[in-house]
């Protein structure tokens, strides 16, 4: 018996020790497994934030080299970040968040980085705050303006002709409702126009066609939308209570047809061809044509038509897209494009409008004009066009000081990175007071000869006044 129970309790000791042995075996393979997918699992993690890291840098490292001539800087559109200050103390911290968002998708400049990445930083940076710079050919075409009038010049449409008209297409979509200066864009450009319109001398005609202004941006209201373009007020003379009523009758709506709207133009103008009148249109759009057609193509119809007229595009705080296409109108027509931002920019645009119609009025009435005045004003507005250049240079300047400065500290980018891209921002800011400088003399020049050849032909008609 006693034999019995010995071997029994042998027995399951032995069985406790393979047992146990067994746990510790599966426990090890277990771990060991454990061990292999965490390793795998990290390995992966590595693996694809390396991949992440490297797609960035491919990005970025495509960013294509910047601009060099005035007029690729001029056409080059502006940047994500154009319209932010990160210097004015009223929207400094504001501004510098938004941009920081955008920082954030980059990757980061650590110690060390080889040139070709920091290069590829600042083209990025240089690239986000690119300003909207004003286009050098317009205002060369406004010096040609600075001769409307003069029977000698070669375009046919800057002579004064017995009638003056000028129809303003005053786009009327949904995105007019956005606000410019803390008042709706539409708003701006009623009140712009208005006062433009009561100031045309008697014997001028004005027009207003709208368009985009009826039903709403859906899509089940885009064939309502893109079929309206209505000539709120009829080319006539100015009358203060049916101009006002006429601007009463529409508020931003729906889609924008462009190219109805010119078409439409053309229509309105038809009673009045090129060889007795001086016709003169402003489209003023926000946006990019979104109801089809082909408006380059009318915009080509109605400038070889008989009516022959001067078409002046103003972008109305319009982003790149709707830029690109407004300047191909222009271009195809053979107008003068303007980008413009807020409501004195397009009063002011209106007033070179106003100045031709005061000329107008003095050449009907023989009193002829002053060539030294036009000099003078063209010089001036030379000057005007000359500050914006250097005022974008010296925002876009600030802007990336500001913004390299945060990023330093945010430690996205490194101390030797930060000094690396100052330099490089200070070298092209320099660059572009070359070219400014350069541009500026030009420009000047340009009016120079206009002025000596308007002297000219009006010493020669006063030698042939007084020798007959």
């Amino acid at each position: 018996m006693f034999k019995k129970l010995f071997f029994m309790i042998v027995f399951i000791t032995l069985l406790g020790i393979m047992v146990a042995c067994s746990s510790e075996s599966i426990q090890e393979s277990s771990g060991a497994k454990d061990s292999e997918t965490k390793e795998a699992k990290n390995t992966d993690s590595n693996n694809t934030n390396q991949e992440e890291t490297d797609a960035g840098w491919d990005d970025l490292l495509s960013t294509p080299e910047l601009p060099k001539t005035i007029a690729d800087i001029a056409t080059q559109s502006s940047g994500q970040l154009a319209n932010l200050n990160l210097t004015n103390t009223n929207t400094r911290e504001e501004d510098t968040k938004k941009a920081m968002k955008v920082f954030e998708q980059l990757p980061k400049l650590k110690e060390g980085a080889s040139e070709e990445k920091m290069d590829a930083y600042w083209r990025k940076l240089m690239y986000l705050f690119h300003k909207d710079y004003p286009e050098p050919n317009n205002m060369i075409e406004e010096l040609k303006y600075s001769r409307f009038g003069s029977p000698e010049i070669e375009d046919e449409r800057f002579q004064f002709k017995q009638n003056l008209n000028v129809e303003i297409i005053l786009d009327a979509s949904g995105s007019m409702a956005g606000m410019v200066d803390g008042k709706p864009k539409m708003e701006a450009a009623k009140e712009s126009i208005e006062s433009f319109a009561s100031s045309l001398p008697e014997g001028a005609n004005v027009g207003l066609r709208v368009y985009g202004h009826k039903g709403t941006g859906s899509d089940s209201d885009k064939e309502l939308s893109c079929n309206s373009s209505d000539l709120v007020y009829e080319l006539q003379n100015y009358d203060a209570n049916q101009f006002d009523k006429a601007l009463n009758k529409f508020q931003p709506a729906g889609w924008t047809p462009i190219a109805l709207a010119l078409k439409k133009a053309k229509e309105d103008l038809s009673e009045y061809p090129a060889k007795n009148s001086t016709n003169i249109i402003y489209l003023v759009s926000d946006g990019v044509a979104t109801c089809g057609g082909d408006p380059v193509k009318v915009a080509q119809n109605l400038a070889d038509s008989d009516i022959n007229p001067i078409v002046n595009v103003l972008g109305f705080n319009v982003e790149s897209e709707g830029q690109q296409q407004l300047q191909e109108i222009s271009e195809k027509i053979e107008g003068v494009f303007t980008t413009i931002q807020n409501q004195e920019q397009l009063k002011e645009q209106l007033e070179k409008a106003k100045n031709i119609a005061d000329k107008w009025e003095q050449w009907k009435t023989n009193a002829g004009y002053e060539a030294s005045s036009q000099y003078y004003q063209q010089d001036t507005d030379i000057l005007g066009f000359m500050n914006d250049w250097n005022g974008n240079n010296v925002d876009e300047s600030y802007n990336i000081s500001r913004a390299l400065s945060r990023l330093e500290e945010a430690g996205y980018i490194s101390e030797d990175a930060h000094d690396y891209i100052s330099a490089k921002s200070d070298e092209r800011n320099n660059q572009i007071d070359k070219y400014t400088n350069t541009l500026q003399e030009d420009l000047n020049n340009i009016n120079e000869k206009n002025f000596e050849e308007a002297k000219k032909q009006i010493t020669e008609k006063y030698d042939e006044n007084t020798n007959n």
